[in-house]
């Protein structure tokens, strides 16, 4: 009898052991797990930093192509108008 618990007592540790070295290995894994998370999610906040940063500069470009075309469409309505009034103003006198 005394055998047969040094027997179990030997495939219990055994089995400890064993129970050990897979949460070691489990630990680890899940370790690597939540740095590679970690450095995902600070990536994606660097993304959306330079993302946001792009969007912001191709507004301003956006906007200001917007005031030249604007203002040039203006120079070319105020000088067809005064063509067109010095034109009809010419058969006038």
């Amino acid at each position: 009898m005394n055998m047969h618990i040094e027997h179990c007592r030997t495939e219990l540790n055994t089995h400890l052991d064993k129970c050990k070295q897979e949460l070691d290995e489990y630990t680890a894994k899940c370790n690597i797990a939540d740095k590679s998370l970690s450095e995902m999610q600070m990536y994606r906040e660097q993304c959306e930093k330079d993302l946001n940063a792009h969007t912001d500069k191709c507004k301003q470009e956006l906007d200001e192509h917007t005031e030249k075309c604007t203002h040039a469409i203006d120079e070319h309505v105020s000088k067809t108008v005064d063509s067109t009034y010095e034109q009809s103003c010419k058969g006038i006198s």
